[in-house]
């Protein structure tokens, strides 16, 4: 999957800058309040049987100062990303029909050290079709 599509969502919502404050794959630990997307590292499973249909995750990790601050954006990331049957031109010009996109855990919150700061990581699942 192409994260580049939740990427634009949440600037779009004016949740991240891309390549400041919202990261596809890797967030620099200069970054000290921002947002990274990632695949699972385990991968996404294909489906040989049904081409084009794809049942898929990913992870967003919001970085913080304060609590207050990760919690406020870690929640307005997982409202933004409940949704269902939306479709999405890729950058290939191919069409996505995105049945649904849900977040799969809550946050799980952890310190990032060294710089004393506080991360939030949800999982998120998606259902699509080509």
């Amino acid at each position: 999957m192409n994260l580049c599509i939740i990427a634009d969502m949440i600037v779009n919502a004016g949740l991240g800058v891309l390549g400041t404050s919202l990261f596809i794959d890797h967030m620099p630990e200069t970054c000290e309040v921002g947002v990274m997307i990632r695949n699972p590292l385990q991968g996404n499973p294909i489906n040989h049987y049904i081409p084009g249909y794809e049942k898929w995750q990913f992870q967003i990790i919001v970085r913080d100062r304060t609590h207050v601050g990760g919690e406020t954006r870690s929640n307005a990331i997982s409202k933004l990303l409940y949704f269902g049957n939306m479709n999405f031109t890729q950058a290939d010009g191919s069409n996505l029909l995105i049945n649904f996109c849900r977040p799969r855990t809550k946050p799980v919150t952890y310190p990032r050290l060294p710089n004393n700061l506080i991360e939030w990581s949800t999982m998120f699942e998606v259902n699509s079709a080509e």
